[in-house]
């Protein structure tokens, strides 16, 4: 099982230092063969700079995890969460996976999703795993391409189903966003204010 909680007490330690989170919603989507579909979450009004990106894709259901794509984007950078689980080399289809459940990725995640696709025997629930993001053949890619930037704009998730034949939906996704403004100087405290609002215990079993 998953957990995923703030520190009431380091954020009042460190008031000032780090904003609290933002986390938003956006609509789900039925995969279409061949094309994209996409959300969007708009974020305004926040300040700070963001430290800590993550993102749940909720009840995400697929016939074929293979067909897959997924990348989130705020008008400036892109990052791709997933691509083509199991095809390697742009051959093939990657893998035949059933999936089901909430999938979460996260800055800081170190869950592979091609490794527990492939250990799965053919179905995945992404509940209680925290990945890594990739790109094509499992390429690693980072959602700390956001750091620095502000959390305000349109937040966009966007998944691609590239092959036919096989069907599935989400039902939306949840966007958490941690940030945080001038760090002190890089003691202990200060490397925990920075990752205020961030402080995760996770414990699958």
């Amino acid at each position: 099982m998953r957990r995923f909680f703030s520190s009431a007490l380091l954020l009042t330690l460190i008031a000032g230092v780090a904003s609290a989170d933002f986390t938003g919603t956006g609509a789900g989507n039925a995969f279409v063969d061949n094309a994209d579909v996409s959300s969007s979450i708009s974020v305004t009004g926040t300040t700070g700079t963001i430290v800590g990106v993550e993102v749940t894709i909720n009840a995400m259901e697929h016939t074929w995890l293979g067909d897959l794509t997924a990348t989130l984007d705020n008008g400036t950078t892109s990052v791709t969460l997933f691509e083509r689980v199991g095809q390697i080399g742009g051959a093939g289809f990657g893998d035949n996976v059933d999936t089901s459940g909430d999938f979460t990725f996260s800055s800081d995640g170190t869950d592979s999703l091609w490794a527990e696709s492939a250990a799965s025997g053919g179905a995945l629930n992404g509940a209680g795993f925290d990945f890594a993001t990739s790109g094509a053949d499992d390429v690693p890619t980072s959602l700390g391409d956001f750091f620095g930037q502000s959390k305000n704009g349109d937040w966009t998730l966007t998944i691609s189903d590239g092959a036919g034949g096989d069907s599935g939906q989400y039902a939306g996704w949840t966007l958490n966003l941690v940030s945080g403004s001038s760090i002190p100087e890089p003691t202990t405290f200060g490397l925990l204010a920075g990752r205020a609002g961030f402080v995760a215990a996770r414990r699958r079993r």
